[in-house]
């Protein structure tokens, strides 16, 4: 963490960083160029902890106010309207704050809205020591885990679906997703499985359906996809099947689309190279060939008796010149005269454009 303060000691830049790289920067405590404070505007405890925060538009306060105590606790919840304190306001209305001791000195705080749990809630020990905090939706536990200091969220984290099931659990690291994570479905069977880098998916990430089958095994590097994803059908039949390189295909892939394959190369994210299409007995469905994304030359499309149906040249990636569409029977259906992708001539017939 990074403090920089102006020439009368107020904080007014709070910087986070990360192996020496500036992850957040929060801009805080300033004024405008009549001298009145705008923007967000904090202050601390000498215990670190926040005090209170607002927003200010150009002196006056614009926007949610809220007041902690020292042990982080939120103690009041405003909003004002250039000034006014807008006590109609539904964030304002619909929140209530309640602490609710225990007999043997521990509570738990936090806001209600029409009697039921909404939002962040702390439970302290009886000497005042945050112990665990949860996250609520209509009296619904969606999550708990630690939070630091700051709010962020911090250690261990388990998340729930609003029936009650354990939906996923992993850890944080100031506020941000590091480690491994589990994903589950209702009944318990894991999901998904993977590692976090400051925020960003690392590594090897598995997804599941189900019926225990692996549904996509996929690389990711920073956040970025990287090295080889494989998907799965409910059968454990390939998909999908390629490779990335800093999120950018490249190299061979394979697809399975319904009732035909389709086989070819990627170079920097478009299609290079000569592609093939297969119906599932093996026959030729297509053949074309593509320069950086471009179609070029001639492509053919076949029927599954090996019959071709449609054939023609491309030219840039436009069709150019003849193209013919064939019955089952091999007897021509229409042929098709282009101009830089665009009809000219139909069964040798001139196309008229009609102006305007």
């Amino acid at each position: 963490m990074a403090y920089e303060y102006d020439s009368t000691g107020r904080l007014i830049t709070i910087r986070e960083y990360t192996s020496g790289f500036l992850r957040n920067e929060e801009v805080i405590n300033r004024f405008d160029e009549n001298g009145k404070k705008n923007g967000l505007w904090k202050e601390y405890y000498d215990n670190g902890e926040l005090k209170w925060e607002g927003e200010f538009l150009h002196g006056e306060l614009n926007g949610i106010v809220k007041e902690y105590t020292k042990k982080g606790a939120l103690k009041t919840l405003e909003k004002y309207e250039f000034g006014s304190l807008d006590t109609e306001s539904e964030e304002v209305v619909f929140f209530e704050l309640e602490k609710e001791v225990r007999p043997d000195g521990s509570m738990l705080v936090g806001g209600y809205n029409n009697d039921m749990k909404q939002g962040i809630f702390r439970e302290y020990d009886s000497t005042g020591t945050l112990i665990s905090s949860y996250q609520y939706k209509d009296d619904q536990k969606l999550a708990e885990g630690m939070l630091d200091t700051a709010g962020a969220r911090t250690g261990s984290w388990k998340y729930y679906y609003p029936t009650g099931e354990l939906k996923a659990e992993g850890d944080y690291l100031n506020g941000i997703k590091v480690n491994e994570w589990k994903f589950y479905f209702k009944n318990g069977d894991i999901q998904q499985k993977g590692k976090y880098l400051n925020g960003a998916p690392h590594g090897t990430w598995t997804w599941w359906y189900s019926n225990g089958q692996v549904k996509r095994e996929e690389g990711y590097r920073k956040g970025k996809e990287d090295g080889l994803v494989v998907e799965y059908d409910t059968l454990g039949n390939v998909l999908t099947s390629g490779e990335y390189i800093d999120g950018i295909q490249d190299g061979k892939w394979f697809y399975s689309v319904n009732d035909h394959t389709e086989e070819g190369e990627y170079r920097d994210d478009v299609r290079h190279g000569i592609w093939i299409y297969k119906y599932k007995d093996g026959t030729l469905a297509f053949k074309g060939e593509y320069i950086n994304g471009l179609a070029i030359g001639k492509h053919k499309y076949y029927y599954p008796n090996g019959k071709i149906y449609w054939e023609g040249k491309y030219d840039a990636g436009l069709k150019d010149g003849e193209w013919t569409k064939y019955n089952e029977d091999g007897t021509i259906s229409i042929q098709i005269v282009y101009k830089r992708g665009e009809e000219y001539k139909i069964n040798g017939v001139k196309i008229k454009k009609i102006e305007g």
